[in-house]
């Protein structure tokens, strides 16, 4: 059965893609990056490896017809499964034969290619512009997933016990988020002594005691939701808790300054000088804060040194973080608002007043 609602998609994602080709001169375009292949096909699942960036086929985009490439193991579940409702060709070769397709293509054609190709002009950071702007179906399948991952995260944090390893809870976490079809892309777990010395703490046999931290980015149909939370056991600290009240009004910062059209060094900015307003005046500089997100991890990192200026319908994840605490969670740029589509339920919630507007983020969840 086709589903409408993908084919019209596509085919706005279609005449977003020929403009482009025809402002630059284009006569073929390649794409093989995964967050650009899977957006294409309207969040096919083109990818074999969770910690590859390069798609399991190639887009061949002329302006009068699709083509997607790719071998002989590939192929049957492309085609069964992840193209009801894209207009693209399947040229499916003999695994030990690739890129042929591509090369008869290429004889004397001007080419684009967001992958490294000879004789091909690099275009992947215009392809990923293409992309910041989501369509309603796009932002129906990101709330959904943010749904998800909130429910996984709802589910676990509140379980987790005294003497519980890092890696178990990771374990736990990631078959939480499987179990509803959320593949754990980044996963970084820390307790006690260990959130106040990494920033990307990877999971390890350490045993909680008092206090943890759980990082996620989950990802379905390309879209990937970055979350963290803070689990404590018992009363919290009065210098955690002033730590903890102060990364979250600076993520509330960054969320009232994300709007359609702002600069995102001027949003970075926000941030910072909230900081040190807080009297955590240089602990932006020990971490990144985040930035744009959908079909990327991050797009790209704000900066004070950042030129990009901020669309509607964009995802963003920021992430501040202070020795020893940390607060995130992914927002999209909506008409009225950023809109947050990470809510956990299960979680207390902080207010900060900003410009008159009022917003709640996670606090410390104390067990």
């Amino acid at each position: 059965m086709i589903d409408d609602g993908i084919s019209r998609e596509f085919e706005q994602k279609r005449t977003r893609i020929r403009e482009y080709m025809q402002r630059q001169g284009l006569d073929l375009l390649l794409l093989g990056r995964l967050a650009n292949v899977t957006w294409y096909l309207c969040g096919a699942e083109a990818y074999v490896s969770i910690a590859s960036e390069k798609a399991s086929a190639t887009l061949l985009l002329t302006l009068e017809k699709d083509y997607l490439i790719t071998n002989n193991i590939e192929a049957p579940r492309l085609r069964e499964e992840e193209l009801s409702g894209v207009e693209v060709s399947l040229i499916e070769e003999p695994w030990y034969a690739m890129p042929s397709a591509v090369q008869e293509r290429l004889f004397e054609k001007s080419t684009g290619s967001d992958i490294p190709f000879a004789g091909a002009v690099d275009v992947s950071a215009d392809i990923a512009a293409l992309r910041y702007s989501l369509l309603p179906e796009e932002i129906d399948r990101y709330r959904q997933v943010g749904a998800d991952t909130s429910a996984a995260m709802d589910e676990v944090a509140p379980s987790i016990k005294p003497g519980m390893r890092e890696c178990t809870m990771a374990g736990i976490l990631s078959e939480a988020l499987m179990g509803r079809h959320v593949v754990p892309v980044t996963l970084l777990i820390a307790v006690d002594e260990r959130i106040e010395r990494y920033r990307h703490p990877l999971p390890t046999d350490k045993a909680f005691n008092r206090v943890a931290m759980l990082v996620v980015c989950g990802r379905r149909n390309g879209l990937i939701i970055s979350m963290s939370r803070m689990v404590h056991i018992g009363q919290v600290p009065l210098e955690l808790r002033r730590k903890h009240n102060a990364v979250t009004r600076v993520e509330a910062a960054y969320i009232e300054a994300t709007t359609p059209g702002a600069a995102v060094a001027a949003v970075f900015d926000c941030g910072r000088r909230v900081y040190e307003e807080t009297g955590y005046a240089d602990e932006w500089r020990l971490h990144h804060q985040g930035g744009a997100t959908g079909y990327a991890g991050r797009d790209y990192k704000g900066m004070l040194s950042s030129t990009e200026i901020v669309q509607p319908y964009q995802a963003f994840a920021w992430n501040p973080s202070i020795c020893g605490t940390k607060s995130e969670d992914t927002i999209l740029t909506m008409p009225d608002g950023s809109s947050i589509i990470s809510k956990t339920s299960a979680w207390p919630l902080l207010s900060h007043e900003i410009n008159g507007k009022v917003y709640r983020r996670p606090d410390i969840l104390v067990l």
